[in-house]
């Protein structure tokens, strides 16, 4: 129920608003993509058993391998910019087209290759093989947002399943102090010949300068989310309508922040509406948990929804399918450990 009056709250919203302030086709259209991705996707991939599960979410890791193989031949070996997968700089875009959104996409997929993982579906050598390539391809896109997304996922899991032992705690200490030194090579001259070009000049400064500034569009960003906010002092009830804030923002673009953005176009209570749809998700955490022998379960869903949730943060409209489909994946492998599935 909470799921469901949270996307109609979210639909309405942004429908109404772009009766009355906006453009109604545009609202249609932006509220069909919401559906689909929050209603139609749920519904394919939802309340199945956790061995279908593991096919879904098997077919989802080889995908995205898939894509980071093509994205490292892309830049390394091909060497074309400016095309539909590379940017004009040199990022990866990939399939998504977009690189931060790419970016984050691979971020999304470490919870669920650690649940592969964590259940023994994978052997160790192939969760090695599938994290150096999602983690190189972060790398590739050029974006301070995947590579905080991939370090909250790792910190996530690693924090959440080292609590059940004291060896295994020993063991996370450990890697986290080799993760320290081995950082530390890499800020290095020998460390940085190894890094992609676009990763040192848009990551590894402002990692090493501490200098914000330097963290690719992040003042840029910061500004958007200023007129973000002061828009949404007046869309209480009715928002702008969908896709109408680039049209009155002095910057040409969308704030770069969902939350703000669908209050903006949808008025507050579609942001509401939004918000449900991750308490929603969130709320079949406390049936997985008592169930025994589930926490690889439990720290997938709560890793996968919690990083949707801080990763959307950092984009616009998130009704796109390479959002909803691994944030849905995380979503049913606990739901099929609650039901003892």
């Amino acid at each position: 129920p909470i799921w469901i009056v949270g996307l109609m709250l979210l639909v309405s919203g942004l429908l109404v608003s772009s009766i009355f302030n906006g453009d109604s086709l545009r609202g249609l259209i932006v509220s069909a993509q919401y559906v689909t991705g929050y209603f139609i996707v749920p519904l394919v991939i939802l309340q199945r058993p956790r061995w279908q599960v593991s096919i879904l979410v098997k077919t989802f890791v080889l995908s995205i391998f898939v894509m980071g193989i093509h994205g490292i031949y892309l830049i390394h070996i091909d060497g074309a910019v400016n095309t539909r997968f590379v940017s004009g700089s040199g990022r990866l875009m990939s399939f998504v087209e977009r690189e931060n959104e790419c970016a984050s996409l691979f971020a999304m997929t470490f919870p669920l290759l650690f649940w592969l993982a964590g259940m023994r579906y994978i052997r160790i050598t192939t969760f090695v093989i599938c994290f150096t390539v999602f983690s190189y391809g972060i790398m590739l896109t050029g974006s301070n947002t995947g590579l905080l997304g991939m370090l909250y996922a790792c910190f996530v899991y690693l924090a959440l399943t080292s609590l059940t032992s004291l060896r295994r705690l020993i063991l996370v200490l450990s890697g986290a102090i080799a993760l320290v030194f081995l950082l530390s090579l890499v800020a290095g001259t020998l460390g940085r010949a190894l890094l992609p070009p676009v990763f040192q000049r848009r990551v590894l400064g402002a990692l090493q300068s501490g200098d914000l500034a330097e963290a690719g569009s992040f003042s840029g960003r910061y500004e958007l989310i200023r007129e973000g906010l002061e828009m949404v002092e007046n869309t209480t009830l009715l928002g702008l309508g969908a896709d109408q804030y680039r049209l009155l923002s002095d910057f040409g673009q969308p704030v770069h922040n969902a939350y703000l953005l669908i209050w903006a176009e949808g008025g507050l209570f579609a942001m509401m509406g939004f918000v449900f749809i991750i308490l929603a998700a969130l709320s079949i955490i406390p049936g997985t948990i008592r169930r025994e022998g589930a926490r690889t379960a439990w720290v997938c869903t709560f890793s996968s929804v919690s990083l949707f949730a801080l990763l959307v943060n950092t984009v616009p409209h998130v009704y796109g399918r390479f959002w909803t489909v691994p944030l849905f994946l995380g979503v049913a492998v606990g739901l099929a450990q609650s039901q003892n599935t």
